[in-house]
């Protein structure tokens, strides 16, 4: 009798030890799972980031590997009749719909039809004495966002450079032969101007 009572009580302290290590096991699995749900939103700020820098890299590379021409055509896309670019708006910027010429549209459709929002701004000189500089909007399509990226590409602007045409093809003047937007700063030399694209990208 004394020998069956220490077999069942050693029966019951091994299921007593089962049932601990068993809810132990699930007290480890619980925490795991915790700890790899409390990482999941910086693994989401860290793709967001991935994204962001992504959009800057083809910023840079669409400024970085336009043709001069292409810039050219953008910057000397002028109305002289308006005095503004063509078929902008009352202020002379563009805001919908790119302009008809090859760098906007290749901007329009990798980047804007993608949901990435682009502003381009030009600045340029104003003063063939001081050489103070002029900002103005080409074309906006919002409000930067904070993680915004910003390149930037100078293009020098000469004499025998054409105007375009609503089409976005060169017409017979030059720029010494219209009045626009820039100035001729240097009249000793064909350097006509200076205009520096700056480029801003953000997610939408």
């Amino acid at each position: 009798m004394i020998q069956q009572k220490n077999v069942t009580n050693t029966g019951q302290a091994f299921t007593l030890e089962g049932v601990v290590a068993s809810m132990l096991l699930i007290s480890v699995a619980l925490i795991f799972s915790l700890q790899i749900t409390a990482i999941t939103p910086l693994s989401a700020s860290t793709s967001s980031q991935h994204i962001e820098n992504q959009h800057a890299e083809l910023a840079q590379g669409a400024l970085e590997t336009a043709e001069r021409e292409e810039l050219i055509q953008m910057l000397l896309y002028w109305d002289s009749s308006s005095s503004k670019f063509h078929n902008s708006d009352s202020d002379g910027e563009y805001r919908v719909d790119a302009p008809n010429v090859e760098f906007a549209q290749e901007v329009d459709r990798v980047l804007i039809n993608q949901g990435i929002g682009v502003n381009i701004d030009l600045t340029y000189y104003n003063n063939r004495t001081t050489y103070s500089d002029t900002t103005i909007n080409y074309f906006t399509s919002g409000e930067p966002s904070d993680h915004g990226h910003t390149v930037e590409r100078s293009v020098p602007i000469y004499e025998n450079d054409p105007i375009y045409d609503s089409t976005g093809n060169p017409t017979s003047q030059n720029v010494t032969e219209t009045d626009f937007y820039l100035e001729n700063i240097n009249e000793d030399s064909e350097l006509y101007n200076i205009v520096v694209i700056k480029f801003t990208v953000w997610r939408i």
